[in-house]
């Protein structure tokens, strides 16, 4: 970590996605090849603004000054995961201080289908062929599900391409091996009404706005 005089520059990380896009695995994968010196340097919060929401709305306090609290409290940088997707997600996560904001995202179709997937089964991490029978999705239970998530990357995309300084498309990314926490397969073989939910899918005309927006960010990143 950086010294600044009597101060210190602490080298948060902080990501922001939506849920089933990879985050948590992408956490891991951050600390997987040095676990102990993050240990040593990193607060790690996972999700920690998002698993009380009750109690985070109640506090006067916002992410920002909590973050800066733990800082300077406990010496040590924090990394965290925010999803827009989250109920009590606001703008003001984005005046968390950080070294490293990073956008994680996944293709929507994909991830509304894992959270459906998720959801029925009620497993949410390292979901395998043999975990499940083949399902059929109720094109409402999708529907709905889709819906939220355009809803929300259409709210904040505009704010995301202006904080993030790191962008990662989940299909691309290859994480270290030793990480306990996998990529999920595509469904598509499992899931019976596979192709229907795809043309429902396609109907949504926002979502070409939404992957325009997402193209303006792969090209800033290169």
């Amino acid at each position: 970590m950086k010294e600044s005089g009597l101060l210190k520059n602490f080298d948060n990380i902080v990501i922001i996605s939506a849920d089933r896009n990879g985050s948590t695995a992408f956490q891991y994968d951050i600390f997987t090849p040095g676990l102990n010196n993050y240990d040593e340097d990193y607060l790690w919060l996972g999700e920690g603004f998002h698993s009380n929401s009750n109690q985070l709305q109640k506090t006067k306090y916002s992410p920002k000054e909590i973050v800066e609290t733990l800082n300077y409290g406990l010496y040590k940088s924090v990394i965290l995961k925010s999803q827009i997707t989250y109920p009590n997600f606001n703008k003001s996560f984005f005046d968390i201080p950080a070294t490293r904001k990073i956008f994680l995202h996944r293709n929507l179709f994909d991830s509304t289908l894992s959270r459906c997937i998720a959801q029925t089964i009620n497993r949410w991490l390292n979901i395998k062929d043999e975990h499940y029978d083949s399902l059929e999705i109720p094109l409402d239970m999708f529907k709905d599900r889709l819906e939220y998530r355009i809803e929300k990357y259409l709210m904040y995309m505009d704010d995301i391409i202006e904080w993030k300084n790191e962008f990662y498309i989940y299909e691309n990314i290859i994480y270290n091996k030793d990480s306990f926490i996998k990529k999920n397969p595509n469904k598509k073989h499992k899931v019976k009404n596979y192709n229907k939910l795809y043309e429902l899918f396609l109907k949504y005309n926002q979502i070409k706005q939404i992957e325009k927006k997402l193209n303006m960010l792969s090209y800033w990143q290169n």
